[in-house]
């Protein structure tokens, strides 16, 4: 009798733990698509977490590489400073043309870099408000217009500057009132029957408008 009821007991746990199998297994099957679709969003995200980390890894190796060469250059630290290469010297922030000179230095290599400047500059001026075109260069030899034109600048016409001041200024001191016409200087000088004509660039080239519009009309 205890065998039996041993027997009995066993059969109802093994029919228990069947059971309770077959509905694991059951759910498993069901839960399974889910389970699925985790994994493969697990694996999307791990990919783009490993895609993050490469673009991330490039980007620092780039600014590290710029870094590098910012502080190879001296770029970070500032401009370069260092005594004048020709002994003149001065001290200061280093140029590049000419190359290791100091900026104000007043050698002649220095100097005639800054006088071209300034003559560029002031010939870039004067073909604007003339309206010249042809070719876009400093050479005024290959600009085209009514008129061939030769551009000074600096000490060299300081004493024609100061004359025609001189004589601007007596003109207007005795013109009558309410003359606007522009002034013009003329200059007649020895052993010649031919006179320059000096005037003030702005109202030369409202004046050469002026006629331009006159002859098409």
């Amino acid at each position: 009798m205890p065998a039996l009821f041993v027997l009995l007991v066993m059969r109802r746990w093994v029919s228990g733990v069947g059971m309770a199998i077959r509905l694991s297994a059951v759910r498993l099957a069901s839960i399974l698509p889910e389970i699925n679709l985790l994994l493969q969003c697990m694996l999307r995200a791990t990919t783009a977490v490993r895609s993050a980390i490469r673009n991330a890894m490039k980007s620092f190796a780039h600014s590290a590489k710029r870094l590098s060469s910012l502080l190879m250059s001296n770029e970070l630290l500032g401009p370069r400073k260092g005594d004048c290469e020709c002994g003149c010297g001065l001290f200061g922030t280093l140029i590049k043309h000419p190359e290791n000179h100091v900026r104000g230095c007043k050698c002649p290599k220095c100097r005639g870099r800054r006088n071209r400047s300034k003559g560029d500059s002031k010939a870039r001026r004067a073909r604007k408000m003339l309206l010249l075109d042809g070719a876009n260069t400093r050479h005024e030899e290959h600009w085209r217009g009514a008129l061939r034109v030769e551009v000074k600048a600096g000490k060299q016409i300081e004493a024609i500057n100061v004359r025609f001041l001189s004589a601007e200024l007596q003109s207007k001191q005795s013109c009558a009132v309410g003359d606007i016409r522009p002034f013009a200087m003329i200059a007649m000088p020895d052993n010649t029957t031919d006179g320059i004509v000096l005037m003030r660039l702005s109202e030369f080239a409202q004046f050469m408008a002026l006629l331009k519009d006159v002859s098409e009309q």
